[in-house]
């Protein structure tokens, strides 16, 4: 039955997801092709010195960072579709249909869940590629890897000392995967728990909610890093930089946690809590 409702998720969300990933892979395409224009254009000193030259380098550069919002905001896009389907389909109207259906609640979320992580998966798996094809000309001027480079700031205090380290580039990876099953797993949790608390305006306590808690949980572990960073001075870098990793290394097992606890308080507060009358 979960592989039913399953493929009936994907029937409900593909279309809006597959825009969104078209719109950013010709945005990064895009980008990418003006910026190796620009780093073209400055390598070759005959045209680097013309007003003309610069002026375009100029728009091509404003381009390139327009494309990268684009695409920055395709991952938001799918996000939000992804969110909002959760939302209409457990409690709107279409709430009550749903929570008719003779299978279980966690099997309802669970699949609801799965493909919203396939979905936002996919997304920043594309985001990744196409940055690193847009920073590839300006990495490769010093002998960097784009991939490697954009991975490793996505590990947190692993990229801080050495942004080409296999071990930063591994937990940009894992850290990237389990930031998405927290943030999914969190949206979840906040639009189950305004379903539930509030009367009225649902969705506004579920987005205080949202940010109520990730704030939290990031303030708790950027003090916790700032903290590290201050040992410099006494303690030396290779053991601020263990410090600062085994930050991160808790910040990531503490998301990934607090991804199955959101998921299973969906389930348990759908079931037993929320009242759609």
């Amino acid at each position: 039955m979960l592989g039913k409702l399953i493929a009936y998720e994907f029937r409900g969300v593909w279309k809006p997801a597959l825009i969104i990933l078209v719109i950013m892979a010709v945005a990064g395409v895009a980008g990418s092709m003006s910026l190796a224009t620009v780093d073209a254009l400055t390598d070759n000193y005959s045209y680097s010195s013309s007003d003309v030259t610069t002026d375009l380098s100029v728009v091509l550069t404003l381009f390139t960072l327009f494309a990268g919002f684009i695409v920055w905001a395709g991952v938001v896009g799918l996000f939000i579709v992804t969110v909002v389907r959760f939302y209409r389909t457990m409690f709107t109207d279409e709430g009550y249909l749903t929570l008719t259906l003779p299978v279980s609640t966690a099997a309802l979320v669970m699949a609801k869940y799965l493909v919203g992580f396939v979905i936002m998966a996919a997304g920043t798996a594309l985001a990744i590629i196409l940055y690193s094809m847009m920073l590839a000309p300006l990495t490769s001027d010093y002998g960097l890897s784009a991939s490697t480079t954009i991975l490793a700031m996505l590990s947190g205090s692993f990229g801080f000392f050495d942004d080409q380290a296999p071990a930063a580039v591994a937990a940009g990876a894992v850290n990237a995967i389990v930031g998405i099953g927290y943030q999914l797993g969190l949206a979840y949790l906040a639009l189950t728990m305004g379903a539930w608390l509030a009367k009225r305006h649902k969705v506004a306590a579920a987005v205080g909610i949202y940010l109520g808690i990730s704030w939290l949980l990031s303030l708790m572990f950027s003090v916790a890093n700032v903290l590290a960073l201050v040992g410099i001075g006494d303690y030396g870098w290779e053991m601020v930089t263990m410090m600062t990793g085994a930050v991160s290394v808790a910040q990531m097992v503490c998301y990934a946690v607090a991804a199955a606890a959101c998921v299973a308080l969906s389930v348990f507060l759908v079931r037993r809590k929320v009242d759609l009358s």
